[in-house]
């Protein structure tokens, strides 16, 4: 019979350095069980304990920047979570750094790189005693302030870093501007869980991105109360799709010609069964951040395509009758979208020519390596391409040279303010000559008036879409308002 142990101990060298030892012995003992002998053994484990730490040190920290991670902030966080009370309160701040992506796309990722790592030192340099910040992924960072046990004192905080973040760094010879957007909320506020304070602080710094970026934006009640509501309509739209309550409008395009209409663009509406008629600018970009808008996406593209060949059998449309669909940014870059799309022209028998997908200029030069493929796919399908509101991005020439657009639709800002100004009037009128030397034809949006409506037609812009002609309708009002043949042609 023998007892054994083992211990690990760290024991100073003669040399001044320290090791780590693990200790084994064991007892023999006789037959009244009485110890006669221990033997046992040392040894040096040290790279072992190494290796553990480093090991560790991978687990809990990020290699970029060489802050903590995650998974050692979320630790850190639950224990101060344990801990808060009177006098022992804390603050989550959410840090997200604006132009981040620009820097990346247009710099290179080194560069990127090295201003994250740059970002991390200024974060050290701020740090008080009991502070902790740490790299989450991306460009996101969180800080843990502890002793601020009012709302005032985080926020002064908040403050300095924004003042910190807004000093321009110098890469390679490039000197780049990336302010914070910072989300920011207290630990006095009901939580039930540590990842509730982070889910929190994440939505106020979305909202500081949204109002502007380079501010902060401190959570409070109301903030719960809009991000439950939507967090509901997330959960009510998953099943809407299956529960058919998604329904398609469409709005005539006319031609300023003969006034007659030459298409319809079909626009998605959801029919809440509590809330109503939803228009798009409500879910779109809800469905968009869920990746839900590439099944309702392609849902919406075979309606319209269906709807298209009804129209077709029942009336003896010109070829140029053109059924407008839009596509989203997440579309855009869905590898199976051309396929889909063909697939769908082909079981409905509608010629690719007489449909258009309408794209918005940010969409495309969001993500203008993807889309450029995809485009070149969707051409060769045989499909028009139209570029939603023209004019309101930052790289319009750009869209217009790089990519093969068949239509401009002009925004309706600029048609809002024809009347009231030549200059207005004149930079319509050079979009309008600029389409038509590329071969383009010209959409005008949001014509509200005769008046407007004349203009165009001054201008020689082809079509023209807007309340003056007809609101966007289900599917059965403008078949009859097709079959009626309204004539909204102005007098020379």
């Amino acid at each position: 019979e023998s007892d054994c142990f083992d211990i690990e101990v760290e024991m100073l060298h003669t040399d001044g350095s320290t090791r780590w030892m693990l200790c084994r012995a064991a007892a023999s003992r006789d037959e009244n069980g009485e110890a006669k002998r221990l033997t046992g053994s040392l040894s040096d484990i040290s790279e072992l304990k190494q290796a553990q730490q480093k090991l560790r040190r991978l687990a809990e920290f990020d290699q970029l920047t060489d802050l903590p991670n995650r998974n050692y902030f979320q630790q850190v966080l639950s224990s101060a979570f344990r801990d808060r009370g009177p006098g022992s309160e804390f603050a989550v701040v959410f840090f997200d750094f604006d132009r981040f992506k620009v820097v990346n796309d247009s710099l290179g990722h080194n560069t990127g790189d090295a201003l994250l790592r740059l970002i991390a030192e200024r974060f050290r340099s701020s740090l008080r005693e009991g502070d902790v910040v740490a790299r989450f992924g991306g460009d996101e960072f969180v800080m843990l302030l502890r002793h601020v046990n009012t709302q005032q004192q985080a926020e002064s905080a908040c403050e300095r870093m924004l003042k910190l973040f807004s000093e321009p760094y110098e890469i390679d010879g490039h000197r780049i501007v990336s302010t914070a957007s910072i989300g920011l909320v207290m630990s006095s506020y009901r939580y039930d869980e540590p990842s509730e304070m982070l889910r929190d602080a994440d939505a106020a710094m979305y909202r500081a991105k949204s109002a502007g970026r380079d501010r902060f934006q401190v959570f409070d009640a109301q903030m719960h109360d809009q991000a439950m509501a939507r967090l509901n309509l997330e959960h009510e739209l998953r099943d809407a799709l299956s529960n058919g309550e998604l329904e398609m409008y469409y709005q005539p395009i006319v031609s300023t010609t003969n006034g007659r209409i030459t298409g319809y663009e079909s626009l998605i509406r959801w029919n809440h069964p509590n809330m109503g008629l939803i228009g798009p600018d409500t879910f779109i970009p809800l469905a968009e951040e869920t990746g839900l808008i590439v099944e309702i996406g392609e849902w919406a593209f075979n309606q319209a395509c269906g709807q298209m060949r009804m129209w077709m059998d029942m009336f003896d449309l010109p070829d140029n009758f053109t059924m407008t669909v839009n596509i989203s940014r997440k579309q855009v870059i869905h590898p199976g979208i051309a396929d889909d799309f063909s697939r769908t022209l082909r079981e409905h028998r509608v010629p690719a020519g007489q449909v258009c997908l309408e794209i918005t200029e940010s969409a495309i030069m969001d993500h203008r390596q993807n889309t450029s493929q995809l485009i070149k796919r969707l051409k060769d399908l045989g499909v028009k391409l139209a570029l939603d509101d023209f004019g309101t991005g930052h790289s319009s020439l750009s869209c217009l040279h790089s990519f093969p657009i068949d239509v401009l639709k002009i925004d309706q800002s600029f048609i809002r303010n024809l009347g009231g100004s030549k200059v207005f009037s004149a930079v319509l009128n050079s979009i309008i000559s600029l389409g038509h030397h590329l071969n383009m034809n010209v959409v005008g949006e949001g014509i509200d008036s005769l008046d407007q409506l004349v203009q165009l037609q001054t201008l020689e812009c082809e079509w023209a879409q807007g309340f003056y002609f007809a609101r966007p309708m289900p599917a059965d009002e403008a078949t009859r308002l097709l079959a009626d043949t309204p004539d909204w042609r102005v007098a020379a």
